[in-house]
């Protein structure tokens, strides 16, 4: 991901870094950079975010995005003499015009170019990308095939990312299938356990810390103490896999970017849409039970319960640990969802006792999850039904939030 300089192509030019005239962002930033009051990220995210780029017509007809603003196209020679395996573009029409005046046959340039277009659009033809290019060096930014070219479109996707995140906000309805195509997200792993979370941040109980870019990061670690910090693993993971994992670590959405400097979001795994379900969970649950005689007598049933319960996310308690396995100890129902089990099995009232005086007691023997991962197996269809030692029961939370008994065929 390293960067280096284009060296000027010769000459000096009235662009010395104490010129007084207006700069645009990317040229500020690079100044900074020059002089160590900016970082390379700071850097890498002012280049990208930037709207107005002039980069050859040719280049831009390949579908490149223009921004509203963008102007016509620049003729800066009749003709153009360009390596083909080098794309030199121009933060601004100052920069372009310095190269220009020192013979460089640029041909058409369109500008007003979305940075985040452009650097998604770099095919591998490309084996260099050269900012502003006969510029003074501390005006001009270096991107090289492999390692630099493609940082830069990872960068492209972030920021394009980000950009997403006040429309969801608007309308409150984020775009999953974006996250999980995300390629590059970062996570902090503490050095002895799973993923730091954020408790009860962003209207979630233990949201991931997530981050999009270098700098979001870095901002992150920012907010520790060294001790801390010295605690954590960085790891960079596809949106697909965080969002498959993170359920048997107990999270429940991730908060995108808590400190900045990039857009924040927070995206919790349960939140419904018009027209969509929260995701549910499948809890199996063994359950003992009997009837207390007025007597003060229990006589216990003489087979146990079985209860298949279809609940959402959020009806659960408990970390959901790594595994393979096709059932997952550790989350059960929380008390007062359990409390809408009893109701499903021995009625509202059943805690009042019966007419007779009898009272049925239940005692939770175990529960289990179906792992996330294997949610598409349904072993509940290959119960025996002949089985005297075991009654099964199917349970699915309706649109009250109670529980409702199902055919298995329904879960």
């Amino acid at each position: 991901m390293e960067n280096d300089r284009v060296p000027p192509s010769g000459g000096e030019d009235n662009q010395s870094a104490g010129a007084s005239e207006t700069m645009s962002g990317p040229v500020q930033k690079l100044l900074a950079y020059s002089q160590e009051r900016a970082s390379m990220s700071e850097v890498m995210r002012s280049l990208i975010s930037h709207d107005g780029w002039l980069v050859p017509l040719e280049f831009a007809a390949q579908g490149v995005e223009q921004t509203r603003s963008a102007g016509s196209a620049e003729i800066l020679s009749t003709e153009a003499h360009l390596p083909s395996d080098k794309l030199w573009i121009f933060t601004d029409r100052k920069a372009a015009y310095v190269a220009q005046a020192k013979g460089a046959m640029l041909g058409t340039y369109a500008g007003g170019i979305r940075g985040t277009e452009l650097f998604r659009k770099i095919n591998a033809d490309i084996k260099l990308v050269l900012v502003n290019p006969g510029s003074p060096t501390e005006r001009t930014w270096m991107f090289q095939d492999g390692g630099g070219i493609e940082a830069a479109k990872i960068w492209a996707d972030a920021i394009s990312l980000e950009e997403s995140f006040e429309r969801w906000g608007q309308t409150g309805e984020p775009d999953r299938e974006a996250v999980l195509n995300y390629r590059a997200f970062m996570t902090f792993d503490f050095s002895s356990g799973p993923v730091v979370t954020l408790p009860n941040q962003g209207g979630m109980s233990s949201p991931a810390a997530a981050f999009t870019a270098p700098d979001c990061a870095e901002m992150f670690l920012s907010k520790l103490s060294e001790e801390q910090r010295a605690g954590l693993r960085r790891v960079t993971i596809d949106g697909r896999t965080l969002l498959e994992k993170s359920p048997q670590l107990g999270i429940d959405g991730l908060l995108i970017n808590a400190f900045g400097p990039g857009a924040t979001y927070a995206f919790p795994f349960n939140a419904s849409h018009p027209g969509e379900e929260k995701a549910s969970r499948i809890l199996m649950l063994m359950l003992s039970d009997g009837l207390r005689l007025p007597s003060g007598f229990v006589a216990t049933s003489p087979y146990r319960c079985l209860a298949y319960c279809k609940v959402p996310g959020d009806w659960l308690e408990g970390d959901i640990p790594e595994s393979n396995e096709l059932w997952i100890k550790g989350p059960s129902l929380r008390p007062d969802k359990l409390e809408r089990l009893y109701e499903g099995l021995y009625g509202k009232t059943w805690r009042g006792g019966n007419s007779d005086g009898s009272q049925y007691v239940v005692e939770v023997g175990g529960a289990r999850l179906l792992n996330p991962l294997r949610e598409t197996e349904r072993p509940w269809e290959r119960d025996d039904p002949n089985n005297k030692e075991i009654r099964y029961f199917h349970f699915a939370a309706d649109a009250d939030g109670q529980l409702k008994p199902v055919s298995p065929e329904e879960l």
